[in-house]
């Protein structure tokens, strides 16, 4: 089927439901084609929809337009439906990851959803695409008290000026890109049961394995949260301030055991000094004491040189003397010899003349 402008269209000026152009032209078919004689509204947000009819052409092209061309220029293309069932789908979710930009990632159980949910302002009122109770595995659902309004980014951002009042009133508002993974292929030849299909698709998917991401143009502090937070900072100054005077006590040990240190380097620095002085004189005493005992040892040795001469003569006498002993020896064993022999003879003459006489 062709492409046409407006595939889909509200069934009333405020409320959610929707009906596609294909759906009325079955619609009309018991009827002969004929008109059904209703009023459709413009795919806008609700408060903000102009009325449109249903068409049907010979070639069964259908479609919706404005019932007046003027309101075409104020309204615009619209809501694309990839963009209205996305939003369907994250009203439905009973749980995903949410990543904000800037503020991590959050895993969400959702308790309860919406969309086209009403903010109102001083001069009016608002519609955010998508309205979450929820509690979180961080704290986020403290921060903003267990809410998030949140504005799907399709053809076009959140406008600026709309940021900014969305901001003075304190709500927590993000602002989700709607992927390409996301969108709805057929918008032309749309079904209810196809979209529910398509919403069940999406819902699935962020819930079992997906996750949102997008940006938060909007942020709240609850009372909680700050309290919370000023507790942990009060802990944190409390442990830095400890820090603080673990580091300060222990300068001053440093720098009393360093006072300490230099006081006795000096001490020993003196000592050192007094006991060079006495390792000089010392020194210089040893020095005097062995100059002593050099020549003590020199004059040791020039008197051991004359003891060995002298003992070198006393052997040479002593040997000379043990020769004329034995000389001596010899002459008096010759003599006693001599006088033994005669001694013989003269007894054996004596007994003789004692036996002739």
């Amino acid at each position: 089927m062709a492409e046409v402008e407006h595939p889909w269209a509200y069934v009333s000026s405020t409320g959610p439901e929707r009906v596609s152009a294909i759906q009325e032209r079955i619609a009309r078919i018991p009827f002969g084609g004929k008109s059904l004689g209703k009023t459709y509204w413009s795919p806008h947000k609700s408060g903000s929809r102009y009325p449109m009819e249903h068409v049907v052409l010979e070639n069964k092209t259908t479609f919706f337009k404005y019932k007046n061309k003027a309101d075409q220029s104020k309204g615009g293309p619209g809501e694309s439906l990839s963009h209205r069932l996305f939003k369907d789908a994250i009203s439905k979710l009973t749980g995903t990851r949410l990543k904000l930009i800037g503020m991590g990632e959050h895993q969400l159980e959702i308790q309860a959803g919406a969309t086209e949910k009403e903010i109102l302002f001083d001069d009016g009122r608002y519609s955010a695409d998508a309205y979450l109770r929820f509690t979180s595995s961080t704290n986020l659902a403290m921060r903003w008290e267990g809410e998030a309004y949140i504005e799907v980014h399709h053809k076009h951002e959140v406008p600026v000026d709309k940021q900014k009042r969305l901001q003075g009133l304190g709500i927590p508002v993000i602002e989700i890109p709607l992927p390409d993974f996301f969108l709805y292929r057929q918008e032309n030849n749309s079904t209810a049961e196809r979209e529910e299909e398509h919403i069940d698709w999406v819902c699935k998917t962020l819930e079992k394995n997906g996750y949102l991401e997008g940006t938060v143009i909007s942020d709240r502090r609850s009372k909680e949260f700050l309290e919370t937070m000023i507790t942990e900072l009060e802990e944190k100054l409390s442990v830095a301030e400890a820090n603080v005077m673990a580091v300060k006590n222990d300068r001053n040990d440093r720098l009393a055991q360093g006072e300490r240190d230099a006081a006795q380097l000096k001490k020993d620095i003196a000592d050192l000094r007094s006991g060079a002085s006495r390792i000089v004189t010392k020194v210089a005493t040893l020095q005097g004491e062995l100059d002593i005992a050099g020549e003590s040892l020199t004059a040791a040795n020039e008197a051991l040189t004359a003891t060995r001469s002298a003992l070198a003569k006393a052997k040479g006498a002593a040997k000379k003397s043990a020769d004329e002993v034995v000389a001596l020896r010899e002459q008096l064993r010759t003599r006693l010899f001599i006088e033994g022999a005669v001694l013989g003879v003269l007894v054996t003459m004596v007994v003789a003349l004692c036996i002739w006489g």
